[in-house]
């Protein structure tokens, strides 16, 4: 499945931008598996990379210029359908916001008995390479793209309450392009923020075996973990600069068994 990635900078100085910089890297190096195509955006530059080359992408990051208040957005994907391409990159941009996804679309209502079909990535899946109904909904974009594309308009006028969620699974970011906010969809998977002093990360992704420290006495090791929270279904619109919560619309959870062809909301 893709990885998506956010990070959010304050005031930080020479070394920590190094800091920050090798952080990225770990965690590349961690989730670059997903190797079916790299987005990034830093609002220092307002560049935005996408590539299928990883050795390039890797140039980039080893060359990112990192300073005082930057938002680094970044995402590799796995693609699950649509073809290979950097046209089914993610980092869309629609109007004022840039976009990524990990997860799936499948384009199916929350209230139809064959959401349950394509409820996890793995049977999402299956379904895509063998369903006709679901290779013609989505031609050769992307499952992701369909849903940003569906939601564009209340996308840019960051209108939580009309954003549609039906058939969507997992955690979208989109930020503004002056970086000013971030737009999370969290349905049924978490986005996980961790804190450090003069940094946010925001990872659909646990960062713990990461981002922990360690300290033995005698023949006990002690794990010690950055403070973190988590956001799950829900749609957020946060401040970057203060991360203060501008709209927020909570979502309800669906639960399913599935068996043969069959699924039942309980």
């Amino acid at each position: 499945m893709c990885y998506n990635l956010v990070i959010k900078t304050f005031e930080i100085n020479k070394k920590q931008r190094k800091e920050i910089k090798n952080v990225l890297k770990e965690i590349f190096n961690e989730f670059k598996h997903n190797d079916d195509g790299a987005f990034l955006f830093n609002s220092m530059t307002s560049e935005i990379i996408k590539t299928l080359d990883y050795k390039q992408f890797e140039k980039k990051i080893e060359n990112l210029k990192i300073d005082n208040n930057a938002l680094i957005h970044m995402h590799l994907r796995k693609a699950t359908t649509g073809s290979v391409t950097e046209q089914n990159i993610h980092g869309w941009r629609f109007n004022n916001y840039l976009c990524s996804h990990n997860g799936f679309y499948s384009g199916v209502s929350d209230d139809d008995d064959d959401y349950g079909k394509y409820y996890t990535y793995a049977k999402f899946y299956t379904w895509s390479k063998k369903n006709k109904d679901i290779k013609e909904k989505i031609n050769d974009n992307s499952d992701s793209y369909e849903f940003f594309n569906k939601n564009k308009d209340a996308i840019n006028s960051e209108d939580v309450e009309n954003i549609d969620t039906d058939g969507f699974y997992g955690v979208a970011y989109c930020n503004s392009l002056d970086s000013s906010k971030l737009l999370i969809i969290s349905k049924n998977k978490s986005a996980k923020l961790y804190y450090l002093k003069n940094l946010i990360l925001i990872s659909n992704e646990s960062l713990d075996s990461l981002l922990s420290q360690y300290y033995q006495l005698g023949d006990l090791r002690f794990k010690m973990t950055i403070p973190k929270t988590e956001i799950e279904d829900r749609i957020v619109l946060l401040d970057t600069d203060n991360f203060k919560i501008l709209k927020e619309r909570k979502l309800e959870k669906y639960y399913y068994y599935y068996s043969h062809s069959n699924a039942y909301d309980l």
